[in-house]
């Protein structure tokens, strides 16, 4: 009898330790923060600044004289709730215009593919 309720107990205690294990978290994209943000001007931040401090955009866009770079980031959990972010620069040449911050990803899910 004790054998058995040692039995149980180490197999209940190997699932949730199983479980626990597997909280896997999926990130793709490039995160930047309100706090990054900060440290943006508008009508004096470039271009090139923005690039060398984020690295290539997932979308880049030309209108006119405007460029438009589009950073894209995708947290997806387990358990709890996804996060999606995508932050949008606008430039007249090179020169930031305006920027634009968006919560929920255009990117796709990679775990399902849609």
């Amino acid at each position: 009898m004790r054998k058995m309720n040692l039995f149980a107990y180490l197999s209940y205690l190997f699932i949730v330790v199983g479980f626990l294990g597997c909280n896997p978290t999926y990130k793709q994209g490039t995160l930047i923060t309100d706090g990054q943000l900060l440290s943006l001007k508008k009508g004096v931040t470039t271009k090139q600044y923005v690039i060398d401090a984020y690295g290539g955009p997932q979308d880049i866009k030309m209108d006119g004289n405007r460029t438009i770079l589009t950073y894209k980031y995708q947290e997806i959990k387990s358990f709890g709730e996804n996060i999606g972010r995508d932050v949008t620069f606008i430039f007249d040449g090179d020169i930031l215009k305006d920027v634009m911050v968006s919560k929920g990803s255009s990117l796709p899910n990679p775990l399902t593919g849609k």
